[in-house]
């Protein structure tokens, strides 16, 4: 909600180089909201000052109230230490894949008004590609029991398969249901959808938590059979710094 605040003051302040059917356009958005658009652009510029800052704000505080909710649901999992703050480098990966799954949303919105369905279909392979790395990124700065990035990947396959789902069903299925349910409840029934669609991200970030710490207790992390194959093995019998990298010094959990 604060992104969305600071958006629209963004869209506000620099409204008198588009106009609000562009930006609605843009963003892939129709209705009510797109009317709520174009209410924000038409708004005096001490209110668009103010969304501006209370949203940068709100940014900010909310991005470290998630991270250490991330921290405490990682360490409690792991079974390690929980660190006292929240660094920048965990709040910025945070806010940096919302960023992420708010363009990929843009990007696949626009793949299905220009070439169709079945081509916007195909684009989300490569988006749970990204959300899957993404989140591998933004767990990499969370705390576990292991250096090795590879105890990280079922979790981010959980969370990465979560949103492209999630993303499909908003774009090809709900947003006429979306309509129709402003129509009918208003602000109320479209708000009960978006918190429904952050409810079932939470449970899937909190399960691949979970997920990571259990598979790499009961069966070790995915690396070490990666670099036992025959041309792979090579790469840790020579270099030190990948045996550290991935944690293949480590003994192997116990079965």
């Amino acid at each position: 909600m604060p992104l969305l605040l600071f958006v629209i003051g963004i869209l506000g302040l620099i409204s008198g180089f588009l106009s609000a059917q562009d930006v609605a356009h843009g963003v892939g958005v129709g209705g009510k909201l797109s009317a709520q658009i174009r209410a924000a652009l038409a708004e005096p510029s001490a209110s668009r000052w103010l969304a501006t800052g209370l949203g940068l704000v709100g940014m900010v505080t909310a991005g470290r109230s998630l991270s250490k909710v991330l921290i405490s649901a990682n360490a409690i999992a792991w079974r390690v230490p929980t660190p006292k703050r929240a660094s920048l480098r965990t709040v910025g990966s945070v806010a940096g894949l919302i960023c992420v799954m708010g363009l990929l949303s843009i990007m696949v919105n626009h793949l299905r008004e220009d070439f169709g369905l079945s081509v916007a279909s195909a684009a989300l392979l490569p988006t749970l590609v990204i959300y899957a790395i993404a989140w591998i990124g933004v767990s990499s700065y969370l705390p576990r029991g292991t250096t090795d990035p590879g105890a990280l990947l079922p979790g981010a396959l959980v969370v990465a398969v979560t949103i492209t789902a999630m993303q499909a069903l908003s774009e090809f299925y709900l947003p006429d249901k979306l309509s129709r349910a402003g129509e009918l409840y208003g602000v109320i029934g479209t708000t009960i959808a978006t918190l429904g669609w952050f409810f079932f991200l939470g449970r899937a970030v909190a399960l691949s938590t979970e997920f990571n710490a259990v598979l790499y207790e009961r069966y070790g992390s995915v690396s070490g059979p990666f670099f036992s194959l025959p041309v792979l093995r090579i790469l840790p019998a020579k270099s030190r710094r990948v045996r550290q990298f991935f944690d293949l010094e480590q003994e192997t959990p116990a079965r």
